[in-house]
């Protein structure tokens, strides 16, 4: 490698997703189903873009090139990030 990161061109793609649930009523959604696929039966009057995140990272030292995987979890959970590399510790 040249040390150049190579530049990644944004594709235009489409899903389309189809379900056999049965729709559940917007006071029905709890906490829980956050990070759930759900379907509601209703008409669309607002929508806004997706927000999308991971659900487990990686994370390699800069030094020994150890690699640690860390979940996240769902929900909207964040995690902090260690300042130490892990490998010294174990």
């Amino acid at each position: 490698m040249s040390g150049q990161k190579e530049e990644l061109k944004p594709v235009n793609w489409q899903v389309q997703i189809s379900s056999n649930q049965e729709p559940m009523a917007l006071r029905h959604l709890k906490s829980e189903l956050i990070g759930k696929l759900v379907t509601v039966k209703g008409i669309i009057v607002n929508a806004s873009k997706n927000f999308i995140k991971g659900r487990v990272i990686a994370i390699q030292c800069k030094q020994c090139q150890n690699m640690k995987f860390i979940d996240i979890g769902c929900g909207l959970d964040g995690i902090v990030l260690p300042r130490i590399c892990q490998s010294s510790l174990e």
